[in-house]
């Protein structure tokens, strides 16, 4: 049995959950980014992570490619 209340309380947990989410945004970007060196090593785990989803994505759509010639 399907019931519109259950609706309506997901859908205001999810608008609390958006709040909670923009209130922390906003608290992060609130503080400095940092001295310089902590900047240059994010930079650098910016640069690493965005190497390694390249990669993955070069695995990944290389089985895509395999499976959609099946």
């Amino acid at each position: 049995m399907f019931h519109t209340s259950y609706v309506y309380a997901v859908l205001v947990i999810s608008l609390i959950a958006l709040a909670i989410a923009w209130g922390l945004r906003a608290q992060v970007l609130s503080h400095s980014e940092g001295t310089d060196r902590m900047k240059e090593i994010s930079g650098a785990v910016q640069e690493g992570a965005a190497a390694y989803l390249n990669r993955q994505f070069k695995t990944l759509s290389f089985f895509e490619i395999g499976r959609a010639h099946v």
